[in-house]
Order: structure tokens, then C-alpha cells, then sequence
């Protein structure tokens, strides 16, 4: 880099300090990826979480089971501890190098000669034209699309299972004995995909002492603690629900953040969201005791009791918003979650929230979320690159990599020795894009692809 391009990397530094706290710390974060690979599982939870937890892994396992069989059986889940787990990547075939890497850097400590298998918790309440997939996989710098454009706004939570028939032909070899007959929705689908793709990813000679990649869904998970919260009926996650004096509290706490929901209804949902015909996101906005469509010309009413909250959960008609979903899977048992780096701008957002929702009336609840750190990133730095055949560095989508052949173990071996605040300074100039107000931002013309060609001199 050129004198300019260091002087403004130094701008971007100095206002992700002043302005994204939550990050800061990680611009001199010097370990090696293994070396922080190891330290996301070293994690102490208080005693408070310890039987919330137990109920937790039991649905972990009984959803492996769901999607596996007996194979599940085989798993090996580092659950005897606390619950950690990767929350970066979405329910859907492995794509995106932002996703994709962050399950190499939970695995790196792990990666050659595996103790423990990858958990990974991931949502499905995305529609199919997110920015991590527009309708199809990345390759080549290109996007393969193989999703019709009349689901672009379907929820892949709600979603059937995609045709084998329309992928692209670069995958479709490594579909062949996959069973998903069984599978009712898309993400059950895709995390059978994944299973069996994760260690194509790899050279031959890697692939017998991989750990596996477990990818499960967050949003069934919380569906069933929810359900089991609302039968306990002692908790804040309850009342967050069902007492109308809280709930008033929540939405004046929480209103205009991230994930939340906005004045006059115009932007989110309260607590929870419904689908609409076409399995599109529908939001909901409180009227009295009754949640309410907030979308014109779509009619949608839920008493919130715990009789009908219940039937609408297991029917489906209803799932949790990213506040409630949160409280539920994090703040209400205590998992440790590794996070992407808008993740982890929020999440700190929403324990500051619900830090001074809890203080007077549920002591002990504030006292387990106050100790709670919200500070493993493994969403940002890319870890998969390529040269092209103009000898430029590009990310690499899961496709690059499966068509390649896979990771060699010389590639791993230097992408594992770097520093992890190096391999995370690309993403800084996004975040800096995104997270930094416009007000406070200067123009800079240094870009991602100019830190990292330098960065990886070593690839050939």
C-alpha cells in the first residue's frame, strides 16, 4: 500500500473506534487464526444458564436426529460444555465467501485432526433474493441463478424444497445420493446439502479427519423454547409476551433499533412476524391485547394470550422478530454466539436494551445478561481466495472452491498462520461504509481489493 492508502486505512480505524465500540477492539487483534479459532471455545457461563441450557441441547440433538437419522448418532457437538455456536450463515446451500469462511475460522484449531464436529445455528427467515444468494450460488464472479424469480420474496423457512433438476450443472455432481425425500421445507433440504458438500471442499487427502458440519436451524430451535418459555410461564421472555405493561416497555426501549420495529408501523414488527399468502414477510404492530397485520389489504389478528400465542407458534402462523428471537436464543439461555460483524453491533445494542428493561424487576436476569460478552467475530474476514486469469485476487464462493478441488493443506497453512486483525481489514472498509454515519465519514478511495492483494503475495 502506497502512503495515501495507509493514511486512509488510519481514517477508517479512528471512526470505527469513535463510532462501532463493538469492533474497536478487533482492529488489534494480532492471533493467528488457530490460534483464535481455539480461544471462541474457551468460555466460562454462569450457573444461572446451566439447566436453560440442558433444555436447549436437547432440542439441538432431537433436531440433528430430525435431519440425519441415525447417523447423528456419529455427532460429536462439544456439548458437554456451554452451548457455542456459529450464528453467521444462512439456511441455504453454502455460498456466499463471507459465510463460508466463518465456518473455517470456528473449525481452524480443529480443522486437520477433528475432536469436535461445527455447530452451526442458521436462519432461514431470509427471502431467496437476500444479498447472500440472489436466487442462485456464486461462481466466477458471476451468479448462477436457479431460483425463479416469482419466489424472490418467499421466506426460505416457509419454502418447499427446490428441484434438483434446476441447479446449476457445476453442483449437480455432488447432489447425486443425497436423500432428501424426506425433507418438508427448503433449509432441511439445504442442510443435508451442505453435510455432504463440506468435505468436497477440500483436498482428498484432508477430507477422512474433517470435523462435520452440522448446519441447524436457529428458527426451530427458538420455536421450541419459545413454546417450552410460554408452558414455564416464570421468565422475562414470558413477560415480554404477555404482560401488557412490559410489553409497553419493550416497544418504547427498543423502538427504531436494529431488528425492532419502527413508529407508526412503517418499518418491522412487533415481537413477532406472520406470512402472508405467498410466504412473504408480513409485519405486525400492537392494537390493545391483539397483534395486528400492519400490511394493507392482508388481514391477520392474534390475541396474545398463551393459548393463542401457543397455536400460532405451532402452527406457524407466526415466528419470532430478531428482539424476541434474540432473547430467547441468547439472552434467555445464555449461549455463547458467534457473530458476524453487524451481529455483533446489534446484539450489544439489544443487551444494553434489555440491561435497562431487567434491572429493577428481574435482578437475577440482569445480573446473568451483565456478564455476558458478546465478542466472538467469525463473520468478516474472507479466508477463501483465488488468483484469476488475469492473476487478480478474487473471494472465492463455495462453487470456486468445490470446482477447484478443494483447499490444500499448504493454502490452509498460510491462510491459518496470518493474523486475524490482518484478514479483517478488508471488511473494515465495508463497515466503515455502513456503520460509520454519513455525517462522520470522509471520502476515501482505498478498497478491499487493495489491502489484500497485498496481504496475499504468497498465493500463486
Amino acid at each position: 500500500m502506497n502512503k495515501k492508502d495507509i493514511e486512509e486505512l488510519e481514517i477508517v480505524k479512528k471512526a470505527i473506534q469513535n463510532h462501532v465500540p463493538a469492533l474497536a477492539g478487533f482492529l488489534n487483534c494480532n492471533k493467528r487464526i488457530q490460534e483464535y479459532s481455539a480461544d471462541l471455545y474457551k468460555n466460562h457461563v454462569s450457573d444461572f444458564y446451566v439447566e436453560r441450557q440442558k433444555i436447549m441441547k436437547k432440542i439441538i440433538k432431537r433436531q440433528c436426529v430430525e435431519l440425519f437419522g441415525e447417523e447423528a448418532k456419529n455427532f460429536k457437538l462439544n456439548l458437554d460444555g456451554p452451548i457455542v455456536a456459529n450464528m453467521v450463515d444462512h439456511n441455504g446451500i453454502l455460498n456466499n465467501p463471507i459465510l463460508l469462511s466463518s465456518h473455517l475460522i470456528t473449525s481452524a484449531s480443529n480443522l486437520f485432526d477433528s475432536k469436535f464436529d461445527i455447530l452451526s445455528l442458521n436462519t432461514a427467515l431470509y427471502p431467496f433474493n437476500s444479498v447472500f444468494y440472489k436466487r442462485g450460488l456464486g461462481y466466477k464472479e458471476k451468479t448462477l441463478t436457479f431460483i425463479s424469480k416469482s419466489k424472490s420474496h418467499q421466506l426460505v423457512y416457509y419454502a418447499k424444497p427446490l428441484n434438483f433438476e434446476n441447479y446449476p450443472k457445476e453442483i449437480k455432481d455432488s447432489l447425486e445420493n443425497i436423500n432428501v425425500e424426506d425433507c418438508e421445507y427448503a433449509w432441511q433440504q439445504a442442510a443435508k446439502i451442505n453435510y455432504r458438500i463440506w468435505p468436497r471442499l477440500f483436498n482428498e487427502e484432508l477430507r477422512s479427519k474433517l470435523p462435520k458440519l452440522i448446519t441447524l436451524n436457529q428458527d426451530e430451535i427458538v420455536r421450541a423454547l419459545l413454546l417450552n418459555i410460554i408452558k414455564e410461564k416464570n421468565s422475562f421472555v414470558y413477560d415480554a409476551i404477555l404482560d401488557p405493561i412490559f410489553r409497553e416497555e419493550i416497544e418504547s426501549v427498543f423502538m427504531g433499533t436494529t431488528g425492532a420495529w419502527s413508529e407508526n408501523s412503517s418499518s418491522g414488527s412487533f415481537l413477532f412476524w406472520t406470512v402472508d399468502d405467498r410466504n412473504q414477510a408480513v409485519g405486525l404492530k400492537q392494537e390493545g391485547n391483539f397483534l395486528v397485520s400492519s400490511k394493507e389489504g392482508f388481514d391477520y389478528k392474534v390475541e396474545l394470550s398463551d393459548v393463542e400465542i401457543v397455536k400460532a407458534i405451532e402452527e406457524r402462523q407466526i415466528y419470532a422478530g430478531m428482539v424476541l428471537l434474540f432473547a430467547a436464543l441468547l439472552f434467555y439461555t445464555g449461549m455463547v454466539p458467534l457473530s458476524g460483524y453487524g451481529s455483533i453491533n446489534y446484539l450489544n445494542i439489544m443487551k444494553e436494551g434489555w440491561l435497562k428493561l431487567l434491572k429493577n424487576k428481574y435482578p437475577e436476569e440482569y445480573l446473568g445478561i451483565s456478564n455476558m460478552k458478546i465478542d466472538k467475530l467469525v463473520g468478516g474476514p474472507v479466508l477463501t481466495y483465488y488468483r484469476d486469469e488475469k492473476k487478480e485476487i478474487k473471494s472465492a464462493f463455495m462453487l470456486d472452491v468445490l470446482m477447484s478441488g478443494g483447499l490444500s493443506r499448504e493454502y490452509l497453512e498460510n491462510i491459518f498462520s496470518m493474523n486475524f486483525n490482518d484478514l479483517l481489514l478488508p471488511a473494515f472498509i465495508d463497515v466503515y461504509n455502513s456503520y460509520v454515519p454519513k455525517k462522520n465519514r470522509q471520502k476515501i478511495s482505498i478498497t478491499a481489493d487493495d489491502i489484500i492483494s497485498e496481504q496475499l503475495a504468497w498465493l500463486k
